[in-house]
C-alpha cells in the first residue's frame, strides 16, 4: 500500500500563535483575570513577553500550536520583578487559566484556515486510488490529534504518530532523527497499514526531506513562506532537494496526482 504521511504545523497547518493573541485581546478575554492578579495594565506587557518566550525557546516535543504552560510562566514571572506588574504569588494560578483560553482561541483560529477545503479534498482523492493517508508529526501527544479533529480531517485521516508518543523515558525519538521515520512506519504496520511506499509530505528541509529521502522514501516539500521568520528553529530555505515540491495549496491537487502517477508507475516496475 501506498501511504502518504504529512507532516503537520507548517504543512497540513498554519501557526495559529499571533491570530490567537489577537483574539484574546479583541475579545478581551483576560479581562476576567484581574482579580486574581492580571491587570489590565500588565495585558500588553504580558503578551508581548509570551510573543518572545514563544519565538526564541524550543524544547523536546513542545508545543508551540497549542502552547505550554512553561512560556506564559516565564512571561508573567518576567512581569514579577520586585515592584512589577504581576505579582509573584499570582503566577501560579494565572499561567493556567491563560493557556486554556489561548488554546480555545487556537481551536477557532485552526479550524478557519483557508486551506482546508483544498487539502480534504486531496486526502480523499489519495484514498479513493487505494492510498492510506497519516499524519506524523513532532509535537505532544495529546496535540496533534486534537489539531487534526478541529480542521476537519480527522475522518480522512487513518493514523496519527508523534515524537512524543513514540518516545519513552529512556529513548526520544524526534525528528530529523531516523528513528522517528523507521518508527512511525512500524506504528503504521502494527496498526494494520503495511506500506510499501512512503511518501513524506513537510514544510522543513531539515527534519522533513533530508532523513527521509535518504531512507527511500519520495519526498515532498511545502515551501511555506507563511511559517514565521523569528522562529529560529523553523527551516525558512526556499531551495529543497525533495522529489517535488509546491508553495500553494492550490498546486497540491494537480502535483498529488502526478505523485499517485509516478510512484503506482515506479511500483509496478519494482513489481
Amino acid at each position: 500500500m501506498i501511504v502518504f504521511l504529512f507532516d503537520n504545523g507548517g504543512t497540513l497547518t498554519d501557526d495559529p500563535f499571533a491570530a490567537s493573541l489577537s483574539l484574546l485581546r479583541a475579545e478581551r478575554r483576560l479581562d476576567d483575570l484581574e482579580a486574581s492578579g492580571l491587570t489590565s495594565a500588565a495585558q500588553e506587557p504580558l503578551l508581548a513577553a509570551w510573543a518572545e518566550e514563544n519565538d526564541r525557546l524550543s524544547f523536546p516535543f513542545a508545543c508551540h500550536y497549542l502552547q505550554e504552560e512553561y512560556w506564559i510562566a516565564r512571561a508573567l514571572m518576567r512581569l514579577a520583578a520586585p515592584g512589577g506588574l504581576v505579582h509573584p504569588a499570582a503566577v501560579a494560578e494565572l499561567s493556567p487559566r491563560i493557556l486554556r483560553r489561548y488554546r480555545s482561541a487556537a481551536r477557532r483560529v485552526l479550524a478557519a484556515q483557508p486551506q482546508h477545503p483544498t487539502v480534504a479534498a486531496v486526502m480523499t482523492q489519495l484514498k479513493a486510488a487505494g492510498c492510506a493517508v497519516g499524519v506524523a508529526s513532532n509535537d505532544r501527544a495529546f496535540a496533534t490529534p486534537a489539531i487534526i479533529a478541529w480542521t476537519g480531517y480527522g475522518d480522512l485521516v487513518d493514523i496519527v504518530v508523534t515524537s512524543e508518543g513514540m518516545s519513552s523515558p529512556q529513548v526520544r525519538v524526534e525528528k530529523p532523527d531516523r528513528l522517528f521515520f523507521t518508527r512511525a512506519v512500524e506504528t503504521m504496520a502494527a496498526a494494520g497499514i503495511e506500506a510499501t511506499r512512503v511518501v513524506y509530505v513537510g514544510d522543513s528541509e531539515v527534519n522533513d526531506i533530508e532523513t527521509p529521502k535518504a531512507m527511500g522514501f519520495t519526498t515532498v516539500r511545502y515551501v511555506n513562506r507563511l511559517n514565521p521568520k523569528a522562529r529560529v528553529w523553523l527551516d525558512h530555505r526556499e531551495t529543497t532537494a525533495a522529489d517535488y515540491s509546491y508553495e500553494t495549496f492550490a498546486e497540491m491537487p494537480d502535483l498529488f496526482a502526478r505523485i499517485l502517477r509516478d510512484v503506482g508507475a515506479k511500483g509496478r516496475r519494482a513489481g
